[in-house]
């Protein structure tokens, strides 16, 4: 730049294929920068997209530790280790495990939906 100001300031001084020179050099220099520039702008982009889908990916990783925390609760009531909670009557223990079925396909269509 200081180059191209002194060649511009004493344009008589230099030769004609010295002043293509240096304004050869200083387009060169402005392209550059310019690709730089979008390339700057391009990957903060990308960043800002890596950075919401990693927050999604957050996300839907604290909704399976829930739902895997859930289905432990259910195995266990269902295994009878949580004491006196255990169903005693056979059709209602089954319409219990129906349902708690239901509820963990809803569960997993949901996180399958965030997901995609």
């Amino acid at each position: 730049r200081k180059k191209l100001v002194e060649v511009s300031k004493y344009f008589d001084r230099y030769s004609e294929e010295e002043v293509k020179d240096v304004y050869e050099k200083a387009s060169e220099i402005r392209i550059a920068y310019k690709m730089k520039e979008q390339e700057e702008k391009t990957l903060r982009s990308k960043r800002s997209s890596l950075e919401v889908n990693l927050k999604q990916a957050e996300d839907i990783l604290r909704s399976a530790e829930k739902l895997i925390s859930q289905v432990s609760v259910a195995m266990n009531y269902l295994a009878g280790e949580l004491g006196g909670g255990a169903v005693s009557d056979s059709e209602t223990s089954f319409e219990f495990g129906v349902q708690l079925l239901e509820t963990l396909e809803h569960e997993k269509r949901k996180i399958s939906r965030e997901i995609h």
